[in-house]
């Protein structure tokens, strides 16, 4: 008498994805790099440059921030943050 054996696989439950902030408020010691860094901005203070690109009325030198700006975060499909509940 032969037995079947058969392994059912389970199924993984799919990451969703997270809502991502499409402004920043500076807050007391940030600055552009550790913004930038933050994991719900980009994870990657490299990425820095794209915020500055896309505040560049309200930032007149990047090395300069203050708390309550108000900058815009540009979003594209590399930035996409998948997490799992």
């Amino acid at each position: 008498m032969e037995e079947e054996i058969v392994i059912m696989e389970e199924e993984m439950p799919q990451p969703r994805q997270r809502e991502l902030p499409a402004t920043y408020t500076v807050k007391k010691g940030d600055c552009l790099w550790f913004i930038a860094g933050y994991p719900e901005i980009y994870g990657n203070p490299l990425l820095w440059p794209k915020i500055y690109e896309a505040n560049r009325d309200k930032i007149k030198d990047p090395d300069l921030i203050y708390p309550g700006q108000v900058f815009i975060i540009p979003r594209g499909e590399e930035e996409k943050i998948e997490y799992e509940k």
